[in-house]
């Protein structure tokens, strides 16, 4: 489980770098969808 989260946060924190440094507006933009679902699913949340 511990390996789940801690793979979780580094996805987490990918989709957050290229929301906000994506040169690409496609990409940037389902970044920034991305990332707001990531956190509510990321495991152990509540």
């Amino acid at each position: 489980m511990q390996q789940m989260v801690r793979d979780h946060e580094d996805a987490l924190k990918l989709a957050q770098n290229a929301a906000k440094n994506a040169k690409d507006a496609d990409l940037k933009a389902a970044a920034e969808k991305a990332v707001p679902r990531a956190r509510k699913l990321r495991p152990g949340a509540a």
